[in-house]
């Protein structure tokens, strides 16, 4: 869990949006806080198959299961990517 806890971390790195205000978490428990509200990319996420969990006005929880591997982060990065890049 730990290896792909740091690989989500990364990757969520990558995606360099300026909306992305601060990204932290334990595990695999992450929240995204962004300049942009909240209900807007929880909406565009399950537009997308993502399904994401709001967490305050310009915030959103990523809860994935701790069966969650390598293959399934890149999908899910992906998807965010586009959401952000449409923001």
């Amino acid at each position: 869990m730990n290896e792909v806890s740091e690989y989500l971390f990364e990757r969520l790195a990558e995606i360099n949006s300026p909306h992305i205000k601060d990204i932290r978490g334990r595990g695999l428990m992450i929240g995204i806080e962004m300049d942009i509200p909240a209900a807007e990319v929880v909406q565009a996420g399950y537009e997308n198959g993502l399904l994401l969990v709001g967490a305050g006005a310009n915030t959103i929880r990523l809860l994935p299961p701790l069966i969650i591997e390598k293959s399934d982060v890149d999908i899910a990065i992906k998807c965010l990517s586009g959401i952000f890049a449409k923001q």
